[in-house]
């Protein structure tokens, strides 16, 4: 087995590029497959939306009948904000894929709002419950 050496660093950046932003449609692939490929971004786009509504859905009705542990002094609950804050961005976001305007750095920052969105609520659940800050770690 031969030792190859490390990628030279000038090809980093390219390739982090593509992983963070998406490889680019080759230029010699067919008007016609080009046409179908970004047609099928369009459509995988618009199916995610729709199961974050699902999940904005399951998670508002989960929250609406679980008993609410905050103690009387909290004034900030930030699960039906975060909630809220996620359905506003995703109907933008579906708002976009529905025009197919949906850019790589918007997919970007969808990727980021995502984990902001998850960690808040993971995080609010020690401040509910009134649990040591080591509870949403585990």
């Amino acid at each position: 087995m031969t030792d190859l050496p490390p990628p030279a660093p000038q090809s980093l950046l390219p390739r982090l590029i593509d992983l963070v932003f998406g490889q680019r449609l080759p230029a010699d692939l067919p008007a016609v497959a080009q046409r179908a490929i970004v047609a099928d971004r369009r459509a995988s786009e618009i199916l995610v939306c729709l199961i974050q509504f699902g999940a904005i859905a399951f998670f508002g009705t989960f929250y609406a009948l679980t008993p609410k542990a905050f103690p009387p002094s909290v004034p900030f609950e930030p699960v039906p904000w975060a909630l809220a804050a996620y359905f506003v961005f995703t109907t933008l976001r579906l708002w976009l894929a529905l025009r197919d305007r949906l850019g790589p750095v918007f997919l970007s920052l969808s990727i980021l709002v995502d984990i902001t969105v998850l960690m808040v609520t993971i995080w609010s659940f020690h401040l509910q419950y009134q649990q040591p800050p080591s509870f949403y770690l585990k």
